[in-house]
């Protein structure tokens, strides 16, 4: 019988040693997370529920409705998105919430409610049925610290799924945390009266400015236009809210430079009587001697992607530090590309194209080295490598024609091109 008590008092002893190694366990563990940022404890719990999954730093903007029913755009303090592989099937976006990320979400709630912070309702989708915000939103603010949980409706790509047609589908959510909303509203309410977008579910986000004229992107959960403004007085005057390039009456009238039409002509325009007129002008010069060529213009966004131009040194047997091509990729988001396209115009073997390619010099290059470091490609045939530089621009100009004689006797129209275009290329 003294046996048995002492075996049954083993075993109660064993048991509450037990129990206290478990809650020391836990304990430990949540005190661990308390020294990380939210999103470093999130992708951490994140990771423990699917390996599969991918989460990535990102430095995504945060959208935030404040009190006044103005729309803002905060920069980030910090943010990642976790991406998980389409299968095929696509779900309808409430299921994308409810199924695909419900686990993800319970621990966000979860984090946030340990760390003090509140639901924000005015930001919040009611539930994932609600398509007020296009996607399923949940906000959460403590203090001037605010962070919103994004679960996109649509299925895209992202940061490191591939290009073109290689590039993988995924389903999206983003976790943005900011303190820099009073930041946001200092800039971006004088354009939002402005342009009358109050009480609009709509944001103004600065894109570039030239003296007094400031272009200004407007935009709701998805689409949108530009506009330019004009400060006179100390307040702002809209001179043009578009997606097409405007009247060139308007641009001799207001006498608006074409550094700030950007995605909207970037100084081509029409006339009167509807004809579409481009604007060559360049921060270059060159030469086209006596070869038949016709010469356009195109605006584009900023493409180049963190993956691309780490893969392009690697292969050119460059390497760099984790995360150096994402740094560098931010500086450029909000950069225009404008691509000249010399296109022959006598016969060629092959489409007798030649690029020239320019954008801000937003990384502050000094050498061509410095520039090549970072943008060179090692690969033929591509229509981007670095050739030269200025304080200003980045140049990059096209591989030309090449490829194999047809044995026809044709030229290759595009190395015609870059035989006489690119030795005379020089800066105005």
């Amino acid at each position: 019988m003294k046996k048995r008590k002492v075996l049954i008092l083993k075993i109660f002893l064993t048991l509450i040693f037990l129990l206290a190694a478990c809650l020391a366990f836990f304990y430990f563990k949540d005190q661990s997370f308390k020294n990380l940022s939210i999103t470093e404890e999130l992708s951490s719990r994140f990771k423990a529920i699917d390996k599969n999954a991918i989460i990535q730093k990102t430095d995504y903007e945060m959208w935030w409705n404040n009190d006044e029913g103005y729309s803002l755009l905060a920069s980030s303090s910090e943010s990642i998105f976790i991406a998980k592989d389409f299968r095929g099937q696509l779900s309808e976006p409430e299921t994308v919430a409810d199924g695909i990320f419900k686990k993800e979400l319970d621990i966000t709630k979860t984090v946030f409610a340990s760390r003090n912070f509140t639901l924000n309702i005015n930001n919040s989708s009611v539930d994932p049925e609600d398509q007020r915000f296009f996607d399923y939103v949940q906000a959460y603010e403590k203090g001037n610290y605010l962070c919103t949980v994004t679960v996109s409706s649509e299925v895209a790509t992202y940061p490191g799924s591939g290009f073109g047609e290689n590039a993988k589908m995924g389903y999206l959510m983003y976790v943005v945390c900011s303190d820099k909303l009073v930041l946001a509203e200092a800039e971006q309410l004088p354009f939002l009266d402005a342009l009358g977008l109050k009480n609009k579910e709509q944001v103004a986000q600065l894109i570039n400015f030239d003296g007094d004229y400031f272009h200004v992107e407007i935009h709701g959960r998805r689409a949108g236009q530009a506009a330019i403004l004009k400060k006179e007085d100390g307040k702002y005057r809209v001179l043009l809210i578009s997606q097409e390039a405007p009247r060139c009456s308007l641009i001799d009238k207001e006498k608006i430079p074409a550094t700030v039409l950007g995605s909207i002509g970037g100084g081509d325009c029409f006339s009167d009587n509807g004809a579409y007129l481009q604007n060559l002008a360049a921060p270059f010069a060159y030469s086209t001697a006596n070869i038949p060529v016709s010469i356009s213009k195109e605006i584009r966004p900023f493409s180049f992607q963190a993956d691309q131009l780490r893969l392009a040194a690697e292969e050119c047997g460059i390497k760099n530090d984790p995360g150096y091509f994402n740094k560098l990729v931010s500086r450029f988001l909000e950069t225009v590309m404008t691509v000249y396209t010399f296109k022959y115009q006598g016969e060629s073997q092959d489409e007798g194209l030649y690029k020239i390619t320019i954008i801000p010099n937003k990384a502050e290059y000094t050498s061509l080295d410095q520039f090549k470091k970072d943008f060179d490609v090692c690969a033929v045939g591509g229509d981007a490598y670095p050739k030269m530089l200025n304080n200003d621009w980045l140049l990059f100009v096209s591989s030309g024609g090449g490829g194999v004689d047809d044995g026809s006797g044709r030229p290759h129209g595009g190395d015609e091109i870059k035989n006489i275009v690119e030795p005379s290329l020089k800066w105005n």
